[in-house]
């Protein structure tokens, strides 16, 4: 009897009061908290309405984007029954904010301690959230830890690593392994260490780095665009070059008049031109130097593997 499902009233400013039973699990795609309310209907359980929404950005541990947009009451409905509080936070997705709250766990345990079980276990929630005295009124509050950040949040699956970081992880280690223990016999350890560093840099940077919501290779796609495949767009205007040159006219007259040389800067197609010719060459050069860095680790390498090799 003390696992059975406790009705709550649910008064909403449509509908009118309903007695409703709490039915939580978690999402599948980042096993966040899901809570939803049903309503037994001719002897039937029947879903009544989803308390939380699943967001991009998945919701801590205890915590759930309340489903503001189906549900307009909902959130006073949380508040009047102590089922939980407002953290602050708040998600945007499409034209509506959802506040992000933190559930009162032991009213959840009470009110669907089945579904508050299977949660906990899958979380791997061993032993009840820490409680601590306040210092308002000396009441006992729940303390549960919530990223300063809502947007940074990512779920662990191992040892603090997210799933994508975990995997680049193993692959980084696969990769540099493999380099070192190919290599060994022939360049010892220190050569094939340098060997292996620059192959596996990039592999975990594509796990760990990110910028601006960028991933490493998204980022390295991007500069390298802009270093080379970017190329500068020249704008010559032929609309208003009589009144150009009458304007220029003018100003070498003023400016032998006052006694000075003139030297005016003009904008030509041929100074665009060349312009597009000095741009094209510095970044030939800077191609030509990546080349030539890359050559010389090459030979370096190779250098040291001839001279393990005789020795």
């Amino acid at each position: 009897m003390d696992n059975e499902k406790k009705q709550v009233t649910y008064n909403s400013s449509i509908t009118g009061e309903t007695q409703v039973t709490f039915d939580i699990q978690q999402y599948m795609n980042n096993r966040a908290m899901f809570i939803g309310l049903m309503c037994n209907e001719d002897g039937y359980d029947e879903p009544f309405g989803d308390v939380t929404v699943n967001l991009s950005v998945a919701a801590p541990n205890y915590c759930g984007y309340l489903n503001v947009n189906d549900m307009p009451d909902i959130e006073k409905f949380i508040t009047e029954n102590e089922l939980g509080e407002f953290t602050g936070f708040t998600q945007r997705s499409g034209y509506c904010e959802y506040p992000l709250y933190l559930f009162n766990v032991d009213k959840l345990r009470e009110l669907c301690p089945d579904g508050m079980d299977k949660y906990e276990a899958n979380i791997g929630m061993t032993r009840k959230p820490e409680k601590k005295d306040s210092k308002i009124g000396g009441q006992r509050t729940m303390v549960i830890e919530i990223n300063k950040d809502i947007d940074r949040y990512q779920e662990s699956v191992a040892m603090g690593l997210t799933a994508k970081q975990l995997v680049f992880s193993i692959a980084s280690v696969i990769v540099g392994g493999g380099i070192v223990l190919l290599l060994y016999r022939y360049i010892g350890l220190t050569g094939s260490a340098y060997v292996a560093i620059p192959c596996v840099a990039p592999i975990a940077l594509g796990g760990f780095y990110s910028f601006n919501g960028m991933n490493f290779y998204e980022y390295m796609g991007k500069k390298l665009h802009f270093m080379f495949g970017n190329r500068a767009l020249t704008y010559v205007s032929t609309e208003g070059e009589p009144a150009i040159k009458q304007l220029e006219a003018e100003q070498n007259e003023q400016v032998k008049k006052e006694g000075r040389k003139a030297e005016p800067e003009t904008v030509t197609a041929d100074s665009a031109v060349k312009k597009q010719e000095e741009f094209e060459a510095m970044k030939k050069k800077t191609r030509n130097m990546l080349f030539g860095l890359v050559a010389v680790i090459v030979a370096a390498v190779a250098g040291i593997a001839a001279y393990k090799a005789m020795h």
